[in-house]
Parts: structure tokens; sequence; C-alpha cells
């Protein structure tokens, strides 16, 4: 009786274990086929990123998002077949963003909040399995991310 209690504890561990490194697997391929395809890689070399530099200030920060139309009007590229297509993503605006902000000078990169993120900062759920895209900036010691949908920006951490 005692075996096969020890026995149903250890393949219940087990189960859970497999369910677990299960949904470990799923998340991690939902995350190459649905985010980094989407994701350039962009190669810089050496002066190329000369004249690039971080905000000075907050107000400069809220100045320039003030004056960048991403949240109003998103420009879209065709792709390799000339063909435009917005699939209303979010990183399609992080990476206009990005792309602005780099074209002006500064240093903007792309990030991504996980979906209890997300609803921890806006009080609101995106779909299961997905992650959103949003922009990071260095002022100072401070890191902010940027939501370039509604030029909204936070503090999520402080570089010592």
């Amino acid at each position: 009786m005692k075996t096969t209690k020890i026995t149903l504890i250890i393949f219940a561990v087990l189960s859970i274990g497999i369910l677990l490194w299960m949904n470990i697997l799923a998340l991690t391929q939902m995350l190459e086929e649905r985010l980094l395809p989407k994701l350039e890689t962009v190669r810089v070399v050496g002066e190329q990123l000369h004249g690039l530099r971080d905000f000075n200030s907050i107000d400069e920060l809220k100045a320039w998002l003030i004056q960048d139309t991403t949240n109003n009007s998103l420009v879209l590229k065709p792709n390799k077949e000339g063909i435009i297509k917005f699939n209303e993503r979010c990183e399609e605006f992080a990476l206009q963003l990005q792309n602005n902000a780099l074209s002006d000078g500064f240093k903007m990169s792309f990030a991504v909040m996980s979906r209890i993120d997300y609803y921890n900062k806006f009080n609101e759920w995106i779909k299961p399995g997905t992650l959103h895209a949003v922009n990071l900036v260095i002022i100072g010691n401070d890191v902010y991310l940027i939501e370039p949908q509604k030029d909204e920006f936070w503090k999520i951490a402080y570089l010592e």
C-alpha cells in the first residue's frame, strides 16, 4: 500500500514536470514563430553610432514625443513583394518610433512586455500567448519604457 502511494506521488510529480516542460516548449515555439521573424536585425559597426545620444532629460523626451507622429500616423513600408500590409501589431509602432528616434540622433531600443506586465501597467489584458512591443530609453541612470501608441512612458529601473 505504501509503495503504491509513493509510486502515485512520483508519477504525479513527473506528470506535472512534463506538463510544465511542454508549456515552456510551446511558449518558446510561439515566441520564435510570432515575434522573432518580425524583428529586424540591424548590424551596427563602429562609426554608425557616432552622433547618437541618450535623451538629456524627461522634458527633452516629452518634447520629442509630442513632435513625433508615430502614435497618430504610422508609415508602412512595402515588403519584398511590394505589398504594404498593416497587421495592427504593436511592433510596427515600436519599430517606427525607434527609427524616428535614430533619425533624429537619439538612442532608443525595441523591447517587449509580458502579458502580466502589460496588465499590471495598463489594467487590461492582451491576448494570451502574446507579448507587447514597446521602446526603451536611458536618461541619466534611469531606464524608461515607452508605449509608442500612446506616447506614455514610465521608469522601470535605476542603473548604478
